[in-house]
């Protein structure tokens, strides 16, 4: 019986102890994503269409600087959005057609403001490997069921999976970040090409 109550507090020791290690971990990650000033990356985002029953694989880079944000998609096609001083221009390549509003986009305001999802209330969930996944316990505009992997080794988000207005499944998947580099050069050479047509939205 001793043994039994002594097994029962050693594992409640380590609830406690697992507990305020990932509580300690959170507020490292959050206080770093405060201090960037800028963000770089590889994405690798798949949206699997419910109503459909298929995923899409996409891949390309993000660019963030103070609020301006870039995301390039290379495969399966060329496009990017670019969110600058709150104007939003989506610009398809297949179709030589960009979208130019000033609409919130749910990716950029949202998704990418890392510091302030670290702000909200998160649920630790399991752990893989050395990835921590988290849910969030808040529902944004535009999203739900958000979840972060954060990585214990390097403390970065690795990885953010969340339900859009349709119900479908995104995840995004971020590979050689960096940060805090001048990154206005590359935010500024992405411009809507001469032949595209523009489609203006209020």
């Amino acid at each position: 019986m001793k043994k039994f109550f002594f097994n029962v507090i050693l594992a409640f020791a380590f609830i406690a102890t697992a507990y305020a290690n990932q509580s300690e971990l959170l507020s490292r990650v959050e206080t770093r994503y405060k201090e960037f000033t800028t963000f770089e990356a590889h994405i690798v985002q798949t949206n699997y269409f419910t109503q459909l029953g298929y995923s899409l694989d996409s891949l390309g880079q993000v660019y963030m600087q103070d609020k301006n944000v870039v995301i390039e998609y290379h495969t399966p096609f060329y496009q990017f959005v670019k969110l600058v001083d709150d104007e939003l221009t989506i610009y398809l390549d297949y179709e030589k057609t960009a979208i130019i509003s000033h609409d919130k986009d749910m990716f950029t305001q949202t998704v990418l403001q890392f510091s302030e999802i670290l702000n909200n209330e998160l649920k630790f969930i399991d752990k893989n490997n050395s990835l921590l996944e988290f849910e969030v316990l808040k529902d944004f505009d535009f999203l739900s069921n958000m979840r972060i992997f954060i990585n214990e080794s390097t403390e970065l988000i690795e990885k953010t999976t969340y339900t859009d207005e349709s119900e479908n499944i995104i995840s995004v998947t971020f590979n050689n970040q960096a940060f805090n580099q001048n990154l206005s050069k590359q935010i500024e050479s992405f411009k809507i090409p001469n032949d595209a047509m523009i489609i203006r939205q209020n």
